[in-house]
């Protein structure tokens, strides 16, 4: 394996079909593919659409991982929607298409790749404690709705789907996590940023890794500076 497509966070935007996905030995979604921005002109009919279409590319590249974001699980966890009064820019009128829809993408909540890690939002230090450094698809539903004072939660920090850039802009990897390079989005950003060793690229455009060399860039010329 060489070269992996990375997409950051969907809401219904349609970049990620402006790269040749048979080039990439691997391609990964970060996640978050319905809830558009109304700001962006993108309805919520439009992002279905959206996400119709990305499960005919699931079916036409089996070599695609989908992982979960925070605006995903409501639609297809219903325990988890009960943690939450407010869900900010839900469906409820599509919520059962949409929730059959994604369920057909098999969504994971991260996905290993030899020294990578990626996931929706990343894992700080306090929530790797929290699960006692255990990382898998079974984590309790209770914990992944675990939400920081950044993102307007009452909990002292984030999950695996939620944690905000700042929770891992303020510390240190520890030793377990400090194992990995993570990958993963959430935070919208103008630019993406290195930082330690995570990268977070949320930033409505498509990124590519290369395995040989470890850079990560946006295009074939352009690499994401190495630190902040």
């Amino acid at each position: 394996m060489n070269k992996i497509l990375i997409f950051p966070d969907i809401h219904g935007r349609t970049f990620w079909q402006s790269v040749d996905p048979k080039e990439y030995d691997l391609i990964i979604f970060l996640g978050d593919y319905v809830d558009p921005y109304p700001q962006e002109g993108i309805t919520p009919e439009i992002a279905l659409e959206n996400l119709t279409n990305l499960v005919k590319f699931k079916e036409l590249y089996p070599n695609t991982i989908f992982l979960t974001g925070n605006h995903d699980l409501p639609y297809i966890n219903k325990e988890y929607a009960s943690y939450f009064s407010y869900k900010d820019r839900f469906d409820y009128k599509n919520s059962e298409t949409i929730a059959k829809l994604l369920n057909k993408l098999n969504l994971r909540l991260f996905y290993k790749y030899d020294k990578y890690l990626f996931s929706h939002a990343g894992i700080n230090n306090r929530f790797d404690e929290h699960i006692n450094h255990q990382l898998d698809d079974q984590i309790p539903t209770k914990d992944l709705a675990k939400v920081s004072f950044y993102r307007g939660g009452c909990d002292s920090f984030g999950s695996i789907i939620w944690s905000d850039i700042r929770e891992h802009l303020n510390n240190t990897p520890n030793k377990y996590l400090s194992e990995y390079i993570q990958i993963f989005g959430h935070t919208q950003l103008n630019g993406a940023i290195h930082h330690n060793n995570w990268y977070c690229l949320d930033c409505k455009q498509p990124f590519e890794l290369n395995l040989e060399t470890g850079i990560i860039c946006n295009d074939v010329t352009k690499a994401i500076p190495t630190e902040i």
